[in-house]
Order: C-alpha cells, then structure tokens, then sequence
C-alpha cells in the first residue's frame, strides 16, 4: 500500500503580510528534500486548505480504504516525523508518537 502526504499550501493565508512561500510550502519543500535524502519514494500532493487554519500547518496521511489521519501545528522541523509516519501509515499502523499529540483520524469513506 502507498501512502499520499497532503500538505495544505495556504497555510498562514491570514497573516500579514503574508509569507511567500508559505509555511505549508517550506513544509512540503522540506519533507520533499529529506524524503530524496533517505531515498523514500513519498508522493507530496499540496492542497489549497486541510480545515485546520486556526492551528497552521497543517498536513494529512491518505491512502485508499484507511482512514484519513491528518497533523496540525507543523513546520519544516517536523518533516523527518511525517516521513517516519507516513511509512507506518502505507505500513498499516498508525502514525508516530512524534506527532500524536497533534493528529485527528477522520474515518474512510466509502469507496474512497
């Protein structure tokens, strides 16, 4: 099983003034780059908004017929750890006590 690591991108849309690039792209920059360092094949999708703006940045594991596992309050820092979790989630457990406190499941949709 494959796992999808969705990154919101808009992530500190509010501030002002707004950081180019945003905090949810230095993210998806930085899991991107130590994802290529250890040689692990991770697909980066980025999203326009994951619902989480009050606690930015914000990202989610997704992976057919499992549940949606989505982080918030995440930086650059956090890329080894969403690496780490994602390779758990295609794996079939669940994500890392690294960012546990800081996870929401979201049940698998039908057909999804």
């Amino acid at each position: 099983m494959t796992a999808r690591l969705v990154v919101c991108v808009s992530c500190d849309r509010y501030a002002d003034p707004p950081a180019v690039p945003t905090r949810g792209e230095r993210l998806a920059r930085a899991v991107e780059a130590r994802a290529a360092e250890r040689g692990v094949a991770l697909s980066v999708l980025r999203v326009d908004c994951l619902d989480g703006c009050r606690t930015p940045c914000n990202a989610a594991l997704r992976a057919r017929g499992r549940p949606f596992h989505a982080f918030t309050a995440l930086g650059p820092a956090d890329a080894e750890a969403l690496i780490d979790a994602a390779l758990r989630y295609a794996a079939g457990e669940p994500p890392t006590a690294a960012l546990a406190g800081r996870t929401r499941m979201i049940p698998a949709r039908r057909g999804s």
